[in-house]
Formats: structure tokens, sequence, C-alpha cells
């Protein structure tokens, strides 16, 4: 089965759709994230508290419901049915995912040690550089691990909002909705498989970021 499988194009489409879609989420939402948790970090503003509940807001919304959004919301800016309506749709999931990870990360460093480097003549962008980011950095890859193993496993988005341009879950509803074929299982064992590696692959960093800080404690 594994074999039929192998052998079947729109399998490799959808495949190539989850690929690419999970790339492009991945740096977007830890981008994305990254500079909502540094704001969140760094700055004191008035609504912060709305701020806050806002950029975590999408992963508490039923997928149905954010699927049915972001389909009408797509639909009127002429993306529903592309690739980039998945991405899209996916990045305003996963986004959180990433903030709330390195947010985490930026919860445990020293505020003084920004002010240090400005204060030894780093600009802020040498300072982001020199000291934010090297501290941030296994929160980073791990955002990028854990928003990849998100958009490759996630399914009723990209339903509603994919089109022809099918990821490999939305493939496999195909299978479902003609006859029931063991190629189901062969694709959902490499579904499963990637998800967790790239979930185990995530907490493996953010462990190791955990030791560092007791080895330098």
């Amino acid at each position: 089965w594994y074999e039929a499988v192998a052998q079947d194009p729109l399998v490799w489409e959808g495949l190539r759709n989850s690929v690419v879609t999970g790339i492009a989420v991945s740096l977007l939402s830890t981008a994305l994230g990254f500079g909502a948790a540094y704001t969140d970090y760094r700055y004191q503003f008035l609504g912060k508290q709305v701020y806050l509940a806002l950029a975590l807001l999408p992963p508490t919304i039923p997928v149905v419901i954010l699927g049915l959004a972001m389909l009408a919301y797509l639909s009127r800016v002429g993306l529903a049915g592309d690739l980039v309506a998945v991405i899209v749709s996916h990045v305003v999931m996963c986004s959180p995912f990433a903030m709330a990870i390195i947010r985490l990360r930026l919860s445990q460093m020293d505020p003084s040690l920004e002010a240090a480097a400005w204060n030894l003549g780093a600009n802020e962008w040498r300072a982001m550089r020199s000291v934010i980011l090297p501290f941030t950095l296994p929160s980073v890859l791990a955002a990028l691990f854990i928003t990849m193993a998100v958009s490759f496993d996630e399914f009723a988005v990209a339903w509603f909002v994919s089109g022809l341009h099918e990821t490999l879950p939305v493939r496999v509803l195909g299978f479902l909705q003609g006859q029931v074929s063991p190629r189901i299982n062969a694709i959902g064992s490499f579904v499963f498989v990637t998800t967790m590696t790239l979930v185990i692959v995530s907490q493996v960093l953010m462990m190791r970021r955990g030791a560092s800080q007791k080895d330098v404690g």
C-alpha cells in the first residue's frame, strides 16, 4: 500500500502543497510571533492586555468557525482556492503558538542585558542581533518546528480555503469520500510520523534550553 501511495500523483501533489505551506507558515508565523512577543516584552502601552488577548485568540476559536471566517474574507480579496489562502489561514492559526513559545523565553531574560548593550554603544538593531536573538534562538527554532507541525497536520481550515490546491490531510478526505482503502492508513502513518518528529525536535530544543539555563545557574 505504501507503493500504491507512492505511485499516486495526487498524493505527491498534496505532499508538495503541505511541505510548501508548512515551510512558509513556519517562517512567517515565527517572524510574526517573535515580533509580537518582543513587543510584549519590551514595551508598556495602553491596552496591552487587549493586545495580548487578541494575539493569542485564534487557537481558541473552533476550527470550523475559523475556516468559514477565513473563506469569507479570502473570497472577498480574491485568494480563496489558492495555496496562498492556506498559508494565510495557517499563519493566523500558528502565530500565537510561536508567540507563546518565544514570549516564555523572553520572560526568563534579564531586561538589564539589553540596556547594558545600549550603554556599551550598541544601537537597538545591534542589541537585537547580539543579545535578544542569541538568547531566544532555541525558542525561535522550537517555534519553527512546532508551527510547521501544526500546519502540516491541520485539516479543517485547509479544507475550506484550499480549493483545488489540496494539502495531504485534505487529500486523505478525498480518499474517504470514495471507497475506503488501506492507502489512507499508509498516508496517515506518514503524516503521524512527520508531525511527531517535528514536535519531538521542538521539545528537545526546549529541553536543551532548560538544561543550558541550569548549567549557567
